[in-house]
């Protein structure tokens, strides 16, 4: 509740708990009845007031000056609560603040100054140019970074295939997991790629580096990334979850992806987990 709306709330208190407890109305009518007398009786010694005042006008600035300040007071600790409230409740969901997250993601080393654009007019044409990359589109077309596509392809399966299960229909549940597992893998590879891209455009050279640029193997990839470009080694990595997580998630891929089984079988539970 807004600070507002929880001092009006304390008028109501009374007439709300007659309510709850059955109490008959002519008594919620009477307490609006006696409010309405008190408040009359507060106010009237200052109407009486105002009108023997010599200088109305000076009256009036002192007795009104407090009440504006006091409004913009409160009405900015509603907006500061509202606001710390929305906050809250977009981290609670997405798990990033947005527009921290956008200042931050602007200023990467990487990622940052990248965006893309969409069209449906036939008569636009869009250019695209980054780290050597150049590449031209008439429209209707879209050009998008490929790791924001793909972020976005992951939500957009994981909450069909919850959707899909739902309903009970288990071919584009399962269906829908595959697109999921199948992009999961394409982020990470989306990822070292653009490094790769950048430091090659920007001239780096060495050997980590020269081998990351030949190799096909996803461990082998993370590896050299890791040590290439990481803070930490990839021997402490390795001894997380995340690369356990990983290593799950590329096994339940390559089985989708290479057939490795004469039949695809899984159990809801399975996706679940």
């Amino acid at each position: 509740m807004s600070v507002a709306f929880e001092f009006a709330f304390i008028f109501h208190l009374i007439p709300f708990g007659i309510g709850f407890t059955g109490g008959a109305s002519i008594i919620i009518y009477l307490y609006y009845l006696l409010l309405w007398v008190g408040l009359s009786l507060l106010i009237s010694p200052i109407v009486k007031t105002f009108y023997s005042s010599k200088n109305k006008t000076r009256f009036l600035t002192f007795s009104t000056t407090p009440l504006i300040l006091v409004t913009i007071i409160v009405v900015y600790i509603d907006y500061s609560k509202n606001k710390d409230r929305e906050l809250i409740q977009e981290i609670r969901k997405f798990g990033v603040c947005g527009f921290l997250q956008t200042d931050l993601d602007r200023q990467d080393n990487v990622f940052g100054g990248t965006f893309g654009m969409s069209t449906p007019n036939w008569q636009m044409k869009l250019t695209t140019e980054w780290a050597g990359y150049k590449k031209a589109l008439s429209g209707p077309c879209r050009n998008i970074p490929s790791e924001i596509d793909i972020s976005e392809d992951i939500e957009f399966y994981k909450e069909e295939t919850c959707i899909e299960s739902s309903d009970h229909d288990f071919e584009m549940c399962f269906r829908n997991y595959r697109g999921y597992l199948f992009s999961s893998i394409a982020l990470i590879d989306s990822y070292i790629n653009r490094h790769i891209i950048l430091f090659d455009f920007n001239g780096l050279k060495t050997n980590e580096f020269n081998q990351l640029k030949s190799s096909r193997n996803s461990e082998e990839r993370i590896e050299l990334f890791i040590n290439q470009f990481c803070n930490f080694s990839f021997n402490d990595f390795k001894q997380s979850a995340a690369w356990r997580d990983f290593k799950k998630l590329k096994e339940l891929r390559n089985e989708m992806v290479h057939s490795l089984n004469p039949y695809m079988g899984l159990e809801i539970k399975e996706i679940a987990n």
